[in-house]
C-alpha cells in the first residue's frame, strides 16, 4: 500500500484529473478493492463489505491533496469520495465530457397543451401558405388548407391574394355547418333567444341600402357600439353575491342582449332559479360553447363543473402562460389545486378592494335612462330625476332654443348614484377643542355658477326639454362668502373662517358640494346655515359622520374624534406593509409583448390609485409601501403586482386602524415634525427616500414618503435634502394655523443627522456641498429667521417609520406593546456600565482569578483573537441562563457555570438584572422579525427554548498606536441576534456592501444597536443579511460596551425556513447543526 501510494502523485485539484482517475482505479484493482466503487452484492457479508470499503477509502484518501481532501471530508465511503471528486473535477477534457454524458440527469419536459376532439369540426387546423414565386395557371400565389381534427378531412382553397383567406374561411365554415348541423350547440328550445339575437345583430350591421350605415345608427342618430358583442351560446360567468365561503360567480350561457338594458341575457347552468337572468357583471370564455359543457359530465352535472375544471387544469402544461381573462371569477376562496391556470383567481380578492375600498353594493345603479325606467326602483329614480329637472328650472339654468346652424351640441348623460350612508365599515377619528362639527350638502352644485358664454346641449332623455360648471360654482360661492364677512385662507383656498367674538372663530371647509362647519357655538352654526340657504339650495345632514369616504366617530366623554377608512372583506392578512423579500426594480418590468399584454389585464393602476387615496387620508403606515409600487405604473410586472396584493393583505389585518385627534393641552399649540431619509434605497438610480411626519399636539396631521429628485453622495446629503422638504411643510403648517388664529408655541423639526443640521445652519461655502441644488439651501434663511427650529434628536421616530416599511404597531409607543419602558433599560444599562468599570479598573492579578480556560469558557479574558489577530481589549463573559450547556466531541454536552469575582460584589446582581431585561427585549424583537417575514409572531420562538445566549462586558483601553490596532477585527456575528449597548465614546464601524467602505456608527444615548447574525440570514434565506463590522480604538478615551448574543438551542439544525422557499426563491443554504458548529468554533 505504502509503495503504491508514491507511484501516484496526490491530486490537488489542478492537474489532469482524467489521468489521475485512470491511475487511481488501477491502484484499487491492484489491491483488490475496486468493487467498493460500485454497488456491492446483497448477499455479501457485512463485515467483508465494511473491510473492503475501508481499504478502498483509505487508499483514495492517501492519494488526495489537502485542498481536495477538505472538500470530501464528509464522505465516509469510497463510492462517496469517488463520486464527489468526479462531480467537482470531471469537467475539462473532451474525454471527461464524454464520460460524464452517461451521468447527465434526465429532466422532466412537460407535455404541451392537450385536447381531445369529441366530434366533427369541433377542432380544425388551418394554414395559409404563400406567396409562391411562380403563379399558378389561374394566376394565384396562395393556398389555404383546413383539416378537421376529428375525421382528418382536408379542404384546400387556392387564393390570388392573402387577404382573401378570412373570407374563404367564413365560406368554408358556413358550408360545413350546413352539412353537419354543428353550430352553437344550443338546444332547439332556445330558438326564440336566437331569433332576438339575430335581430339585434342585423340592426347593428351595415347595409348598402343606407350607405353602409347600420339601422340603429339611422334610427337613433348614434353610432353602434360593438364593445359588448360576444359569441352567441358561449360560456359566461355572472357575478353573484353569496356567503363569504361561497363562489362569487355562477356558470351561464349567453342567450343575447335585453332591449333597453346595458347587460347580457344569460341562462344559468346551476340548479337555482330563475334560470334566465340579466347581468352586466359578466366574464366570458368565448373559446368554450354550451355543447362543450355537456360532453364529459352531461347536462345534469353542470353545477359541479368547476371541480372538474380544476382537475383538468392539473394535467396541462406546467410552463404555459396563464390566462388572465377570468381573474374576476372567484373571490375569497383558494383554488383546490395549485395550478397555473388558476393562479389569478384569488387576485380578484384584492382588486375588489383596490377599485373602491369596498365591494359594490347589492343596490343596483342603472347606467342608462332606459335601464332606470325599466327597473323595479323606477318610482324612486323618476322622483330623483324630477327633482333634478325642477332644480334646473328653479335656477334658470337653461333656455329652450332651436339648434343654431353651425353650433356643436354638447353630449349628455344621466348619472345614477345611490349616495352612501354611514352604515359602512369606515371608522374615522377627528377632534378640535370642543368644536361642534356639522355637515352640509349642496344640491345641484354646478348650477350655482354663472357661465361666461353660451353652451348648447342636447336635451336629456325623458325630459326632452348644462358643463364648465365647477369653476363657476366655486367663483360664485367664493364671492358670496367673502361678501358676508368670511375670509378665505391664503394657505388653503377651500377653507373659510370668520371671527364672531374675540378669539372665537367659525370655520367652513368646502370640497365641491360637501361642506364641514366647525364652531364652538351651535347658534353661530345655525346662523351660518341660514346665510347659506339664502343663496344656495342646501341639504342639512346634521352632525358630521362621513366625508369623502372617511367616517367620523366622536367620543365626547374622552374628547376625541376618530377618523379611518375600511371596507375590505375578511381573508388572509400580513403584518408588514411591504414584505422584506420584495426587492422591486425596473428589472421586474415585462419586456416581451406577450408579458406586457398579460399584465395589462391586471388592475394595477386602479389598485395603486386607491391605495394612494387611502394613504393620503388616514394611513401614514403605508406611505413608504405605496411610494414604492407607484414607481412602476407605466409598465408593472408580476412582482410589482404581488407587492400591491401584499399591501392589500396588510390592510385586511389592520382595517380598524385610523387617526386619533384629541384636545389641546393648554392655550398654545405645538407643531412637531420628524424627518429621516433612507440612503440610496432606489435600486434603479440610487436615489434616497425622504420621509417626514408632523404632529399637532401629538396628533399626526401630515406625512410623506417619496424619492428624492437627485442622487445624494452621502447620508448627510440625503438627510439634508429630506430636512429641506420637511421645513417647507413646516412653513405651510405654521402659516395655516396662524391664519386660523391658533397661538403656536414652537414649530420644530427633529433630525437625527448632525452633519445635515450643521449644513443647514452654516452659510460658509463647502467644497463637498457645491453640487447640491441651490434651492435646498433656502432652509438656512428660514432657520436664521427662526420661523422653524431644527432639533438634533435621536427620537426622529415618525420620519423613520414613514421612510421605511414598518408594521402599524411601530407607530405606537414602545411600552404599549409589551417591552420594558425606556427609562428601565437606561437605569440597568448605566448601572452595569458603572460596575463593569470598577471590575476592569482592578489589578490584572485580581481579574485573572476568574480567568476563562479550557475547563470553562466563561469569565475574564485579555487575549481575545479574531482571524489570528489579537484584539486590543479585555472581556468578561457570563451566561444569561444558568448553567450554560455547550457541546463537546460527538453528541456529548457539558455544563458551564458563571465565574463571579469577589470584587466588586455588586457585579453579579447587576449582570443578572441586565440579562433578564435584555432577554425580554430580544423575545419581542424576534416576534417583530417574524412578522416582518410574514410569519406568525411566535414562529422563531421554538428555536430558543434551550437557548445558548450569553452577555459580554467589553473594555477597550486607550491605545498609543490606534492606527496599528483594532479593538475587534472584522467579523460577522455567527448567532441569530446581537443587542449592543455602548457608551458615548464610539468605535464601531460597519462595512457597506455596495462600496466596501467602513462607516462609523455614531453612539446614540439610551439606545441599542441591533445586529442580525448569520443564523438569521440563513433562516430568512437572504431576506435579512448579516453585516461585517469591526471596532476601532483611540488614544484618548477608553470605551465600554455590552453585547448580548442571542443564539438558538444546541439541537437545532439551521436552514432556510420552509415558508420562505419557493420555486422562484429556492433555498440558498444547506442546513447545519448549531451544536456541532459551536463545538468546532470552541476547538
Amino acid at each position: 500500500m505504502t509503495g503504491a501510494k508514491f507511484e501516484i502523485e496526490k491530486f490537488d485539484g489542478t492537474g489532469d484529473f482524467g489521468l489521475w482517475r485512470v491511475k487511481m482505479r488501477a491502484l484499487l484493482i491492484q489491491h483488490g478493492c475496486e468493487a467498493a466503487l460500485e454497488v456491492l452484492p446483497a448477499n455479501m457479508d457485512a463485515t467483508a463489505k465494511a473491510e473492503l470499503n475501508k481499504k478502498a477509502h483509505s487508499a483514495m484518501i492517501l492519494c488526495l491533496g489537502n485542498k481536495v481532501l477538505r472538500e470530501v471530508t464528509g464522505e465516509t465511503t469510497a463510492a462517496g469520495v469517488w463520486t464527489k471528486v468526479e462531480t467537482l473535477y470531471m469537467t475539462k477534457s473532451l474525454a471527461n465530457k464524454l464520460y460524464l454524458k452517461k451521468k447527465l440527469y434526465t429532466f422532466y419536459m412537460p407535455a404541451g397543451r392537450r385536447h381531445t376532439t369529441q366530434g366533427v369540426i369541433d377542432y380544425v387546423h388551418s394554414d395559409l401558405w404563400g406567396p409562391s414565386q411562380v403563379e399558378s395557371l389561374g394566376g394565384k400565389r396562395y393556398f389555404l388548407s383546413i383539416v378537421d381534427d376529428y375525421y382528418r378531412r382536408v379542404w384546400v382553397y387556392i387564393l390570388r391574394f392573402k387577404h382573401e383567406a378570412f373570407g374563404k374561411f367564413k365560406e368554408w365554415k358556413q358550408l360545413v355547418e350546413n352539412q353537419t348541423g354543428r353550430k352553437s350547440g344550443l338546444p332547439k328550445t332556445f330558438w326564440a333567444e336566437a331569433t332576438c339575437t339575430a335581430a339585434y345583430l342585423i340592426n347593428r350591421s351595415p347595409s348598402t341600402a343606407i350607405e353602409k350605415k347600420t339601422p340603429m345608427e339611422m334610427w337613433s342618430g348614434h353610432p353602434s357600439d360593438y364593445g359588448m358583442l360576444r359569441i352567441f351560446g358561449c360560456v359566461a360567468y355572472s357575478h353573484v353575491k353569496q356567503g363569504k365561503l361561497e363562489p362569487r360567480a355562477v356558470k351561464c350561457v349567453l342567450l343575447g342582449y335585453p332591449e333597453g338594458v346595458k347587460g347580457y341575457k344569460l341562462y344559468r347552468l346551476d340548479n337555482e332559479s330563475p334560470k334566465i337572468v340579466t347581468s352586466r357583471n359578466v366574464v366570458f370564455n368565448e373559446s368554450v360553447m354550451y355543447k362543450d359543457t355537456l360532453k364529459d359530465s352531461g347536462a345534469d352535472q353542470t353545477h359541479d363543473q368547476e371541480d372538474s375544471d380544476d382537475e383538468d387544469a392539473g394535467d396541462q402544461d406546467h410552463d404555459q402562460t396563464p390566462d388572465l381573462t377570468d381573474y374576476q371569477l372567484v373571490r375569497d376562496r383558494e383554488p383546490r389545486t395549485r395550478t397555473k391556470t388558476l393562479r389569478f383567481r384569488d387576485e380578484s380578492n384584492m382588486a375588489t378592494y383596490a377599485f373602491a375600498a369596498a365591494e359594490e353594493e347589492d343596490t343596483h345603479e342603472p347606467l342608462t335612462y332606459q335601464e332606470a325606467v325599466a327597473c323595479e326602483d323606477n318610482p324612486k329614480w323618476k322622483a330623483a330625476m324630477d327633482e333634478e329637472m325642477d332644480s334646473l328650472k328653479k335656477n334658470e339654468t337653461y333656455e329652450l332654443v332651436d339648434h343654431p346652424a353651425g353650433q356643436k351640441l354638447m353630449s349628455y348623460k344621466w348619472l345614477f348614484k345611490i349616495k352612501e350612508g354611514i352604515e359602512g365599515v369606515h371608522k374615522p377619528r377627528y377632534k378640535a377643542r370642543d368644536y361642534e362639527l356639522e355637515q352640509l350638502d349642496v344640491k345641484m352644485t354646478f348650477l350655482h355658477g354663472n357661465l361666461e358664454e353660451v353652451i348648447y346641449m342636447r336635451q336629456p332623455p325623458g325630459y326632452e326639454q348644462g358643463n364648465k360648471s365647477p369653476r363657476q360654482w366655486y367663483r360664485r360661492f367664493d364671492e358670496y362668502m367673502l361678501s358676508n364677512g368670511f375670509k378665505r385662507r391664503s394657505y388653503d383656498s377651500c377653507v373659510y373662517y370668520r371671527s364672531y367674538a374675540p378669539g372665537e372663530y367659525i370655520y367652513l371647509l368646502l370640497y365641491v358640494d360637501d361642506m364641514l362647519i366647525a364652531c364652538k357655538s351651535k347658534a353661530e352654526i345655525g346662523s351660518t346655515k341660514s346665510l347659506l340657504k339664502k343663496e344656495i339650495d342646501m341639504k342639512e345632514l346634521g352632525e358630521a359622520k362621513k366625508i369623502l369616504g372617511m367616517e367620523i366617530i366622536r367620543d365626547r366623554s374622552r374628547k376625541i374624534l376618530r377618523v379611518s377608512q375600511s371596507g375590505i372583506d375578511n381573508g388572509k392578512s400580513v403584518q408588514m406593509p411591504l414584505g422584506g423579500h420584495f426587492k422591486l426594480s425596473l428589472k421586474d418590468c415585462p419586456v416581451r409583448d406577450c408579458d406586457v399584454e398579460r399584465m395589462s389585464k391586471v388592475p394595477y393602476s386602479n389598485a395603486v390609485g386607491s391605495l394612494m387615496y387611502l394613504m393620503v387620508c388616514t394611513r401614514p403606515d403605508i406611505a413608504y409601501a405605496v411610494s414604492v409600487v407607484s414607481r412602476y405604473l407605466a409598465n408593472p410586472g408580476k412582482n410589482h403586482w404581488e407587492a400591491v396584493k401584499w399591501i392589500l393583505k396588510y390592510l385586511r389585518g389592520t382595517a380598524n386602524v385610523g387617526l386619533v385627534f384629541g384636545t389641546n393641552r393648554g392655550n398654545h399649540v405645538d407643531v412637531t415634525g420628524f424627518v429621516d431619509s433612507d440612503y440610496a434605497k432606489d435600486p434603479d438610480k440610487g436615489r434616497s427616500i425622504t420621509g417626514y411626519a408632523f404632529l399637532v399636539q401629538g396628533c399626526v396631521v401630515s406625512w410623506k414618503a417619496t424619492l428624492q429628485h437627485v442622487v445624494a453622495l452621502s447620508t448627510t446629503e440625503a438627510e439634508y435634502m429630506a430636512l429641506t422638504e420637511a421645513v417647507k411643510e413646516a412653513i405651510w403648517l405654521r402659516g395655516l394655523l396662524e391664519e386660523l388664529g391658533v397661538e403656536l408655541n414652537t414649530v420644530a423639526v427633529n433630525c437625527d443627522n448632525q452633519g445635515a443640521i450643521h449644513l443647514s445652519r452654516n452659510h460658509v461655502f463647502h467644497e463637498r456641498t457645491k453640487h447640491i441644488n441651490v434651492r435646498y439651501h433656502f432652509i438656512r434663511d428660514v432657520l436664521e429667521a427662526k420661523t422653524v427650529e431644527v432639533l438634533n434628536s435621536s427620537r426622529s421616530r415618525f420620519g423613520w417609520l414613514v421612510s421605511q416599511a414598518q408594521p402599524v404597531s411601530s407607530f405606537q409607543p414602545t411600552y404599549r406593546v409589551g417591552v420594558l419602558p425606556p427609562h428601565l433599560y437606561k437605569r440597568r444599562c448605566e448601572q452595569l456600565m458603572s460596575v463593569a468599570k470598577k471590575f476592569f479598573d482592578q489589578q490584572v492579578e485580581e481579574k485573572r482569578k476568574v480567568m476563562r480556560n479550557e475547563a470553562n469558557p466563561l469569565g475574564y479574558c485579555d487575549t481575545e483573537v479574531t482571524k489570528t489577530v489579537r484584539e486590543w481589549k479585555e472581556v468578561f463573559d457570563f451566561t444569561a441562563g444558568v448553567p450554560m450547556v455547550m457541546p463537546t466531541e460527538g453528541d456529548q454536552t457539558v455544563e458551564y457555570a458563571n465565574q463571579w469575582p469577589d470584587h466588586p460584589s455588586e457585579l453579579r446582581e447587576a449582570c443578572e438584572e441586565y440579562a433578564k431585561a435584555v432577554q425580554k427585549l430580544s423575545s419581542k424583537l424576534l416576534k417583530l422579525i417574524s412578522m416582518s417575514l410574514n410569519l406568525s409572531p411566535n414562529r422563531l420562538e421554538p428555536f430558543f427554548k434551550d437557548q445558548t445566549a450569553f452577555v459580554r462586558l467589553n473594555h477597550y483601553p486607550t491605545c498609543l498606536a490606534p492606527n496599528l490596532s483594532l479593538g475587534a477585527g472584522r467579523h460577522k456575528d455567527a448567532g441569530a441576534l446581537t443587542i449592543l449597548a455602548q457608551d458615548d465614546v464610539g468605535g464601531l464601524e460597519v462595512k457597506r456592501k455596495t462600496y466596501g467602505e467602513w462607516i462609523f456608527v455614531k453612539p446614540v444615548r439610551n439606545s441599542f444597536i441591533i445586529n442580525l447574525g448569520d443564523v438569521m440570514q440563513v433562516w430568512s434565506n437572504d431576506i435579512y443579511e448579516s453585516i461585517e463590522h469591526r471596532v476601532r480604538v483611540n488614544s484618548t478615551r477608553e470605551r465600554f460596551s455590552i453585547p448580548f448574543f442571542m443564539n438558538p438551542a444546541l439541537y437545532n439544525v439551521v436552514e432556510p425556513l420552509p415558508e420562505l422557499i419557493s420555486e422562484e426563491n429556492p433555498a440558498k443554504y444547506k442546513g447545519y447543526h448549531w451544536g456541532k458548529f459551536l463545538a468546532t468554533q470552541k476547538q
